[in-house]
């Protein structure tokens, strides 16, 4: 936990670093205005840390309204980050150009055009992502399975992950909207990959009301997330269970679908390691080996797959990336991990589904990513 407060603390400062650089060469600020400008930012970083323990006093305090600030200004140096990044992509090109040609010294982009074109890329990227961010829709995938009998129904299973319910404003109107969603889709089976909280369990007893009443025919499954480590694993699994949901953690269950036999299978967030908290991520024993095992999906909250286990399960199903969230950091988490978002063949028989998820972590912002409910539906056949 301490080895990640610290290296959280230091790429937040170094990114602090960088934006205070940007924005004091750009507006031209020295003396008392640069000086402003650093004790702004210290402060904003105060409130980032602060939200964590905070939330232990929301209601009492405009807890959400904090967080929202502090997440908010996370944005605004992230997408300068970006912005600063590309400028300097371009800048260096004119450069190499300007090599053979000094007049095109002209076509790069000075400081305060970069300030001028930052200020209105945040103003554009904050009112689409707050809109975005609450704009949660459907998504029906239907998958064709050789493993799944010929003449058993469609399996429908409601992917939910990242939801991050905690301390962020208009969290409600996206739980109402998630809650409508889920009614209209009619699922089987519903199941969360992780993320689901973010925050203390007593801020969430009203919603654990309204979604313990949910009653699939099959059931709810649940595997843990990064950040109900960082919630408390203690805390966030007897949150869980008051949701509903069968805690699934280094092991499986069998259903079945009418007459139709299949297992769900789960494990932790490796992520639990790191803080010392009992963490069951070992496949080998939610995925016996079996060679005449039933149809079988596997909940993991990351979508990286183990070679090793691909021929124990059909479908494994994660989230975590959010869809990048916020473009243009899509392109990072496609150089990081296999299968973004969406669909991805792993074998002959296998897939996995990477849900763009729920909710929101950081800024409560969504720019080109927009959230979605996800119905797997399963049937017999085999995908071109």
């Amino acid at each position: 936990m301490r080895l990640f407060v610290f290296f959280y603390l230091f790429l937040t400062l170094a990114l602090n670093l960088y934006v205070f650089r940007r924005l004091r060469t750009g507006l031209h600020w020295q003396g008392k205005k640069a000086f402003g400008l650093a004790v702004f930012q210290v402060g904003m970083v105060g409130l980032l840390f602060s939200t964590h323990f905070l939330r232990q006093h929301d209601g009492a305090l405009p807890v959400r309204w904090i967080a929202a600030a502090a997440f908010s200004w996370l944005a605004i140096m992230m997408w300068t980050l970006a912005l600063g990044l590309l400028t300097d992509l371009w800048n260096l090109g004119v450069a190499a150009a300007a090599m053979r040609n000094p007049a095109r010294r002209r076509w790069q982009v000075a400081p305060r055009l970069f300030v001028r074109a930052l200020a209105l890329s945040v103003a554009v990227v904050s009112v689409w992502g707050w809109v975005e961010a609450r704009s949660v829709g459907l998504k029906t995938v239907e998958i064709r399975f050789p493993n799944w009998p010929e003449h058993a129904p469609p399996l429908r299973i409601a992917h939910l992950t990242d939801l991050h319910l905690g301390p962020l404003p208009d969290q409600r109107r996206i739980w109402n909207r998630m809650m409508r969603l889920l009614e209209k889709a009619e699922p089987d089976l519903i199941v969360a990959t992780g993320d689901f909280i973010d925050a203390p369990v007593g801020d969430l007893s009203s919603y654990m009301r309204e979604f313990a009443a949910l009653d699939p025919p099959l059931g709810k499954f649940a595997v843990l997330g990064n950040h109900e480590y960082i919630v408390g694993e203690t805390r966030s699994v007897e949150a869980l269970r008051g949701f509903g949901f069968i805690l699934l953690r280094g092991e499986n269950q069998e259903l079945a679908h009418g007459n139709t036999p299949f297992r769900i299978a789960g494990v932790d967030d490796s992520v639990g390691r790191f803080f010392h908290s009992p963490c069951f991520d070992d496949e080998t024993l939610a995925l016996p080996d079996d060679p005449a095992r039933p149809w079988t999906v596997l909940l993991k909250h990351q979508p990286i797959v183990n070679p090793a286990a691909t021929d124990h399960f059909d479908l494994q199903l994660s989230g975590h990336l959010h869809g990048g969230q916020i473009f243009p950091f899509h392109i990072a988490v496609r150089g990081l991990y296999r299968a973004w978002t969406g669909l991805a063949r792993l074998n002959d028989t296998a897939w996995l589904y990477t849900s763009p998820g729920i909710g929101t972590w950081g800024p409560p912002l969504r720019f080109l990513a927009r959230p979605k409910v996800v119905v797997l539906v399963v049937t017999h056949g085999r995908e071109p």
